[in-house]
């Protein structure tokens, strides 16, 4: 047999759609929140579900100000933004951050719930925020320990380098 098949009986079948999201989303995890935080850490944000990644960027500040990049998990188990500092972080520096509830929202639109409370109120009261402060680093002045060249006579086209007890 070829061709279209009718069928005599008709067919008929349901189903049902999800609902709508309605749910606000939180944050349920960041890293880092402590003191001693190495200067060159990374910034994570773990979501209760997936987030409007342009959003999220847009409603992300640091204080001070810190230039990175952003990028995100497609891990399902894991709906996590990362914010990588494009350099260092400076010593012993109480960074704040806030993502703002008035910008960020899941991939349905529902703005963040930071406050937990189950309802989404806006900016400042649900904006998630926290802090941390950065290693301190060093107080001794620097000790030069080696240098090169050394004597006399050295041509002028030489190169010079001088090694301190730590990292300047």
């Amino acid at each position: 047999m070829t061709g279209v098949q009718t069928c005599a009986l008709p067919i008929s079948w349901e189903f049902t759609t999800e609902a709508a999201d309605t749910k606000s989303p939180m944050a349920t995890f960041h890293y880092p929140s402590a003191v001693d935080v190495p200067r060159s850490t990374d910034i994570f944000v773990r979501f209760s579900e997936w987030m409007d990644e342009t959003n999220v960027e847009n409603s992300f500040s640091i204080t001070p100000s810190v230039t990175g990049s952003f990028s995100f998990s497609t891990d399902p188990l894991n709906k996590t933004m990362t914010f990588a500092p494009d350099s260092p972080l400076d010593f012993n520096t109480t960074y704040n951050i806030t993502l703002n509830s008035d910008i960020i929202s899941d991939l349905a639109g529902n703005l963040l719930d930071g406050n937990y409370n189950w309802v989404s109120e806006g900016s400042p009261i649900d904006d998630y925020t926290w802090e941390f402060t950065t290693e301190a680093g060093s107080t001794e002045p620097p000790i030069v320990v080696s240098s090169d060249p050394t004597g006399i006579d050295v041509p002028v086209s030489t190169n010079i380098e001088v090694l301190f007890n730590h990292s300047m």
